[in-house]
């Protein structure tokens, strides 16, 4: 996606553990801590992602769950591939 200042970013569910994965998804977490599991999965840090205009944090927000269902579904595609070629 990218951002109101033109810059490109991506999401990688490879920088971010199972752990944060359920931090991140607890609606206990702080902002602060949420933010640093974001920056891992899109390469900035905590600072510059709370640093954001609220369209860009927003926008973020939501192609980042949108990012995790189509990883998601993927994988799920490869797994029910793989079980039906064995």
């Amino acid at each position: 996606m990218k951002l109101s200042n033109g810059k490109e970013i991506e999401f990688d569910w490879t920088k971010v553990s199972q752990r944060d994965f359920r931090l991140l998804a607890s609606q206990g977490t702080n902002n602060d801590h949420a933010d640093e599991i974001i920056g891992k999965l899109i390469g900035m840090s905590a600072e510059e992602l709370g640093d954001l205009n609220v369209i860009d944090h927003r926008s973020v927000a939501i192609a980042m769950w949108k990012s995790y269902e189509k990883m998601a579904d993927q994988v799920s595609k490869n797994l029910v591939s793989a079980s039906i070629s064995e």
